[in-house]
């Protein structure tokens, strides 16, 4: 008997060791949900279907990086010009580099001081997605007959790549998980978040075309996970923050003032993520290595290691000062180009800045810092906006942090719920889509320098903020039931 009954109780605790905890099931069946919206959401798009037909077709800046990957898959090197230049024609380029120095050629790419010829965009994403690129050359094989457009090089199929992209879409969900969990407690919030940002936000519109900004969204999700909730592993944590802060230079210039924010926010969060000064030594080391390698990459190029080196050898630098104020309230109320009114629940970013501040001051300015300096950086650039539909790809990697102060402006509203707040944000969505039909608030910013018309928005934009934050402030005070008070 007493043998039966140790078989049974070893059984039992098998069984117990093999079944993962109720939170985790929870959270692979909610992120499963999620992945299959988002899957169900996409897979009827021209950009998810084309990858996987022959005779794709690509615009943009997307013929760009699928050179730069092409070159890197065939050659091994960043130089493109094997496969846009005969060797005659290679030659004399190199022979007039020899004489001139770099130069613009073509469509936004330079000939560097050894006569190869190089894309103005970094070659961060192609190396992501080499490998899947080299797979599909070796199972597709290109055909010459059967290619279309000017890119005669590529493979017949993406599939394998379109699955790649898939895979970093998926991974980008996982860690947005786990940052919103972290954060709120309540699953309709979290649900909610989610649908924002699979159906109202540029990720998904981006996630299957050639262009950085979701992949980089990938490991700025990364970064944040590792800063605000560090990984169990402590190894596997400072690898994670390096890889995070240290890679997303290599997708565009404009994200150092991201990894910057990501590391200024790693600085103010440390005690509070229990990160020692040695451990954070160790990281600038780290972050000093790795960057070794991405100054060099602009060192060959134009024989300057600055990041501007390779514009000014195109003969200009993509950003201005005096375009920053446009593409600052030009970002969020350009009828063609506002986030607000492509995306309305973006207005509980304001709301939620405010209330975080109150609830959370250091966490919150942790996210400020992370924010600000890439949102001005995209305001400043030429153009702002990137004259891009949907609106918002130069944004991407913020959407996250308007996600988690959005949810903050809902989370104060479940908790400390009263009719009063409920009509006060659903009379600011009701203005917005309001808006979308009458356009009283017409904002058409341009794109570079500043006209007296967009003097006039830009007075009025910041009206309409302060007008925003005051209203909240007002009500707060005076009119909600209850108010939140900073040891909530």
């Amino acid at each position: 008997m007493k043998k039966k009954e140790n078989e049974k109780s070893e059984g039992r605790a098998i069984l117990n060791i093999s079944l993962p905890p109720p939170r985790k099931i929870f959270s692979f069946v909610f992120v499963s949900v999620f992945c299959l919206i988002f899957y169900l959401s996409i897979k009827g798009t021209w950009d998810f279907q084309r990858l996987a037909r022959k005779g794709a077709l690509f615009s943009g800046d997307e013929p760009k990086y699928l050179r730069m990957v092409e070159s890197l898959a065939k050659y091994g090197q960043f130089d493109i010009s094997r496969i846009v230049l005969t060797p005659e024609e290679k030659e004399a380029v190199k022979k007039k580099a020899e004489q001139l120095g770099p130069h613009r050629w073509g469509d936004l790419y330079v000939i560097g001081i050894h006569g190869g010829i190089y894309c103005l965009h970094m070659p961060g994403f192609p190396l992501l997605i080499l490998p899947s690129y080299k797979l599909d050359s070796i199972i597709f094989p290109n055909d010459p007959k059967k290619a279309s457009g000017r890119l005669k090089f590529l493979p017949q199929k993406l599939a394998l790549t379109r699955l790649w992209l898939l895979g970093i879409s998926l991974l980008s969900f996982i860690l947005l998980f786990r940052l919103l969990d972290r954060l709120f407690f309540s699953l309709i919030l979290k649900a909610v978040l989610f649908m924002l940002f699979i159906l109202n936000s540029p990720f998904s519109d981006y996630s299957f075309r050639f262009y950085p900004d979701v992949v980089a969204t990938f490991f700025c999700l990364l970064a944040l996970n590792a800063i605000f909730y560090p990984f169990y592993e402590r190894r596997a944590n400072d690898f994670f923050l390096v890889c995070g802060i240290g890679f997303l230079p290599w997708f565009h210039q404009r994200f150092i003032p991201l990894s910057l924010g990501l590391f200024l926010a790693l600085l103010f969060f440390r005690k509070r993520a229990n990160i020692s000064f040695k451990r954070i030594a160790a990281i600038i080391l780290l972050l000093a290595l790795v960057s070794l390698p991405y100054f060099y990459y602009f060192y060959h190029i134009t024989g300057n290691p600055s990041p501007l080196s390779i514009s000014r050898a195109h003969g200009e630098v993509y950003a201005r000062l005096n375009t920053l104020s446009l593409g600052f309230f030009g970002n969020l109320f350009s009828r063609t180009m506002g986030i607000v009114w492509a995306y309305p629940w973006v207005i509980l970013f304001f709301f939620g800045t405010y209330l975080g501040w109150k609830k959370d001051r250091i966490r919150a300015l942790s996210l400020l810092t992370i924010f600000i300096p890439y949102y001005l950086m995209c305001s400043a650039g030429i153009p702002w906006s990137g004259v891009t539909l949907p609106p918002g790809r130069f944004l991407m990697p913020l959407f996250p942090i308007f996600l988690i102060f959005g949810g903050m402006a809902i989370h104060n509203l479940i908790r400390d719920y009263s009719h009063l707040k409920l009509i006060f944000y659903v009379a600011y969505f009701s203005l917005i889509l309001l808006n979308k039909l009458l356009w009283y608030i017409n904002f058409n910013f341009t794109y570079s320098h500043i006209t007296a018309e967009d003097l006039v928005w830009i007075i009025k934009s910041i009206g309409l903020i302060l007008f925003m934050y005051g209203s909240l402030i007002i009500a707060e005070k005076f009119v909600f039931l209850k108010k939140l008070s900073p040891k909530d």
